[in-house]
């Protein structure tokens, strides 16, 4: 789990995108856990779960792109269709709010043990997803506060600039 951890520390710090992120937090998923596979899916604009990324068996790499019900009974069960083995998935929230899916495959995954390390890797990868939303949001915020000042410029600017026609004209 420190290994995660210190994944997610380095995607923040150097401003990796997120699939990068995740790609490699899936890898380490699948050694802690013991799956033959693993997957994150993230809710999209839409509302649905679609999987970002995946690890491992061939047929868990293809359920890149695919999308469900934002479930993790749905996610679940696309992924044991696809894969045809045993899977186990998680939550990942953000506050109340479902912010998408780990998911993990193989024979040993209903261990208890690979259930506690998919427990805290999702509670990890959550904060790491809310500290990502706080930062875009941040940044919205900046670009939106920069454009509403060049706006505010301009309307000073143009103000200015028919005070000095009137004054011209009245002169």
């Amino acid at each position: 789990v420190r290994a995660v951890q210190d994944v997610l520390a380095e995607g923040l710090r150097t401003n990796q995108s997120l699939d990068g992120v995740l790609s490699a937090v899936v890898g380490r998923v699948c050694t802690l856990a013991g799956a033959d596979g693993a997957c994150v899916a993230l809710v999209d604009e839409e509302g649905r779960l679609v999987v970002r990324t995946a690890q491992g068996v061939p047929a868990m790499r293809a359920t890149i792109g695919r999308h469900s019900a934002p479930s993790v009974g749905a996610i679940t069960h696309v992924l044991r269709d696809l894969v045809e083995m045993p899977v186990e998935a998680v939550e990942l929230r953000v506050g109340s709010e479902l912010a998408g899916v780990l998911a993990v495959a193989g024979d040993t995954v209903a261990d208890f043990g690979a259930k506690a390390v998919m427990q805290a890797v999702a509670s990890q990868l959550a904060l790491a997803l809310a500290n990502r939303r706080a930062r875009v949001a941040e940044h919205e915020r900046a670009a939106a506060a920069t454009a509403l000042d060049v706006a505010r410029e301009r309307e000073r600017t143009t103000a200015e600039g028919f005070r000095r026609a009137i004054r011209a004209q009245e002169a």
